[in-house]
């Protein structure tokens, strides 16, 4: 309404038309479709299955593929077929930044895909080498060739990897960052294109390829400086499902290096956005480090108290995932027995999301099925249903929330979860039965 103070009007409070929800953005929704969609095993708490691939395959598959992508992003996938590698070392030394660049990442191109070469196996590749001086190809990665390598291959194989390191000390920036990022990929690392590396993550300016590629690289040569691991945690948040996965398996490589990786990733838990807290859990299952009772506290808190549904799904499942299902399973049992009516509801949904049920929680689950509060009844009966518990005291209690129950909503619950159960027994069929012909409600007599 209108009123008037004087002569001016004054429009009251605008009534509510709905009570506030969540808002998902696409973003967020498209993350949780992907997610939802991976096959991750939600049975018991401790026995959860870990799909990620072996150390071997991780370094690799994901360094190609961090090459590949990176030449794609600057449109340079297939200069390299065309070229000779003596034209490619040429092309190193010309005068011009963006020639000694393409000539840099075709290199590691040729270099990848070039599996008849093996360096390692090379003694004079590596006579030159002088003592007490690091060994350029330290860490190359070796190939099974097929067919015998010559030594003229051999000796064009050693002069490229010679060039790109000569370019890390090019005076332009993105000379540098391009052999750097070529050598890590080919498994030639040395401290200066590690340096040149991690110098491009902190440069404000650096372009997302070059970011990602850098990040890629570092976390392959198990370098666990904080810029690497902040980076692959904001990469864990990203549009693309590819790069989700991959930067949480680089996060779980580094955890095996540092445990400090873990307590950087717990930091997330405490992100203002939702989207990001639940990344982290998921992270946290995957990465090897036990957890700490400040982390075991917090996941607890997020369980019982986050304002997200999601949230306090997967929170629970990191719990039981880490090995501590026994806490969990203390939780829910305090919670049903003691907690109040929303406490309860909520951990009946817990308990039938992490379809968890042993002897003890047994017997406090029956007891929700004569609770004083109808919500309590209700998730109880259709629980029964979801978690298929063909249990005897279960079937008896289900039974008799179908006659005794004076809520019509308990009623057709109890009903369905039969239907879900699928026992049969004259008992049952007998007490449908009567459900269906003097039941008052429709509810009940359709269900």
């Amino acid at each position: 309404c209108t009123t008037k103070r004087g002569n001016i009007p004054i429009r009251g409070t605008r009534p509510w038309k709905n009570y506030p929800h969540l808002i998902i953005t696409t973003y967020q929704r498209q993350v949780l479709n992907d997610m939802s969609s991976e096959s991750d095993a939600r049975t018991t708490p401790g026995l959860y299955s870990d799909n990620l691939l072996d150390s071997d395959e991780l370094t690799h598959d994901l360094l190609l593929n961090a090459l590949s992508n990176w030449r794609t992003t600057w449109y340079l996938d297939n200069k390299w077929r065309d070229s000779s590698l003596d034209s490619l070392i040429t092309d190193m030394k010309d005068i011009s930044e963006h020639v000694r660049i393409t000539a840099a990442i075709a290199c590691g191109a040729a270099l990848g895909y070039r599996s008849d070469w093996d360096l390692d196996d090379e003694p004079e590749l590596k006579s030159d080498v002088e003592e007490g001086v690091d060994d350029p190809f330290s860490g190359y990665r070796t190939y099974s060739p097929s067919i015998a390598a010559s030594s003229t291959e051999r000796s064009v194989g050693h002069v490229v990897v010679d060039n790109l390191q000569k370019l890390l000390c090019d005076k332009s920036e993105r000379v540098q960052c391009s052999a750097a990022v070529t050598l890590l990929a080919i498994g030639a690392s040395n401290e200066r294109a590690k340096q040149v590396l991690l110098r491009e993550l902190h440069n404000v300016n650096a372009m997302v390829a070059d970011t990602w590629a850098a990040v890629q690289c570092l976390a392959m040569e198990n370098v666990t400086e904080r810029i690497v691991v902040d980076k692959l945690i904001t990469m864990t948040q990203s549009l693309e499902t590819l790069i989700r996965v991959t930067a949480t398996k680089l996060l779980v490589r580094l955890s095996q290096q540092s445990d400090v990786i873990l307590f950087m990733v717990a930091d997330e838990l405490n992100n203002k956005l939702w989207i990001n807290r639940y990344m982290a859990c998921k992270v946290i299952q995957k990465i090897h480090t036990p957890l700490n009772k400040d982390i075991l506290h917090k996941l607890l808190t997020l369980m019982w108290s986050d304002y997200s549904e999601n949230i306090k799904s997967v929170a629970g499942e990191t719990i039981g995932v880490k090995g501590y299902g026994h806490v969990l399973h203390d939780e829910l049992c305090c919670r049903l027995r003691k907690g109040n009516e929303a406490e309860r509801v909520d951990a009946l949904n817990r308990v039938v999301h992490l379809r968890m049920m042993t002897g003890r929680m047994k017997s406090v689950f029956l007891k929700c099925f004569t609770d004083d509060h109808v919500s309590v009844r209700h998730t109880a009966a259709k629980g029964a249903g979801q978690l298929q518990f063909s249990d005897e005291d279960v079937i008896e209690g289900l039974l008799t929330l179908i006659s005794d129950d004076h809520s019509h909503k308990v009623k057709a619950a109890a009903i369905e979860a039969l239907a879900d159960i699928g026992v049969v027994n004259d008992k049952i069929i007998s007490q449908l039965v009567w459900s269906a012909q003097y039941q008052q409600e429709g509810m009940v007599r359709s269900a």
